[in-house]
């Protein structure tokens, strides 16, 4: 019987000592539930298994994300075993497409039969291309337009609820980068301010486009690189305004603010040490109640005013 085992970042043919796995796969498989089996390339029994899969997840209050039909397609698709490597946050392939989403967005584009995200460079562009235009990309719209921000900015408004179409954003005395002119096209375009590093960095107008980065990747950093970066490719220059290297602080004091400002019922959204944007506008908001220079930026001075 020829086993696989995967353990310690290496797979182990045979059956090593004291994991055993031949005997634990024996005593689940017999004893405990009826596992899923392979005898001579064939497994008679993946479709119960797979079944079984989905029921004990209900039965332990969780949602499924596929169902047994779809177990077994990824099972007889065939994917190697190597493939299944993932990185620390469990994405994979050569645009790091976490499992759960593979089926909804994978594309064959080189009509090969079968979506290999993991070699074939047509496929893993194209499934990225469907994952973003299906979660609601618009194509012909920008991600993120940098502008230059007016001296008397008020940073509390740089939160994703505050939406005003960019033409109104440049009325308001918003100077798109390098004194650009945008495309007419663009200046109906919903969008929200951004100020990553509050009033000391670059600034932003955030469509629809850049929510749609952020549903791939949470960070704000993360997808300002993205985006930036498709515009270098497409011939388009740095960014204009430098980032500043702002002193940052340590995650508990971070994680303190947001509990002061949480009972103060200035923020409502997780207490995680982070200073994003309602972080940021719920800092500026404090800063404002209480006379104190409004930056929008986590520092040592507003702690100490939260916390005397």
């Amino acid at each position: 019987m020829d086993t696989l085992t995967y353990w310690n970042g290496t797979w182990h043919e045979g059956n090593p000592a004291i994991l055993g796995p031949r005997d634990h796969a024996f005593w689940l498989g017999s004893m405990v539930f009826d596992g899923g089996r392979a005898f001579e390339g064939c497994g008679p029994d993946l479709d119960l298994h797979a079944e079984r899969v989905v029921r004990s997840a209900r039965a332990l209050g969780l949602e499924p994300t596929k169902m047994p039909e779809e177990i077994l397609k990824l099972l007889h698709d065939g994917v190697p075993r190597v493939d299944l490597r993932a990185s620390w946050g469990g994405a994979m392939g050569l645009t790091q497409f976490l499992p759960s989403e593979y089926y909804k967005y994978a594309v064959d584009l080189d009509g090969d039969g079968r979506a290999d995200i993991w070699h074939s460079v047509p496929d893993a562009l194209a499934s990225a291309a469907k994952q973003l235009k299906d979660k609601g990309c618009r194509t012909g719209e920008p991600w993120a337009v940098e502008v230059r921000v007016p001296a008397s900015v008020d940073c509390t408004l740089a939160e994703p609820s505050h939406l005003m179409p960019i033409g109104d954003w440049l009325k308001a005395g918003y100077v798109p980068a390098y004194g650009r002119k945008l495309p007419a096209r663009d200046l109906a375009v919903p969008a929200s301010l951004l100020l990553p590093e509050g009033t000391y960095g670059p600034g932003f107008l955030t469509p629809k486009n850049y929510y749609v980065l952020k549903e791939y990747n949470y960070s704000d950093l993360y997808v300002l690189f993205v985006g930036h970066l498709s515009d270098r490719i497409a011939g388009g220059k740095p960014f204009e305004h430098p980032w500043m290297k702002s002193a940052q602080l340590k995650t508990t004091q971070v994680e303190a603010m947001q509990d002061k400002l949480t009972a103060l019922g200035m923020y409502k959204d997780k207490i995680d040490g982070k200073a994003g944007m309602l972080t940021r506008a719920a800092l500026g908001a404090y800063q404002k109640q209480n006379g104190l220079k409004i930056d929008c930026w986590p520092t040592a001075d507003v702690l100490t005013h939260m916390t005397r």
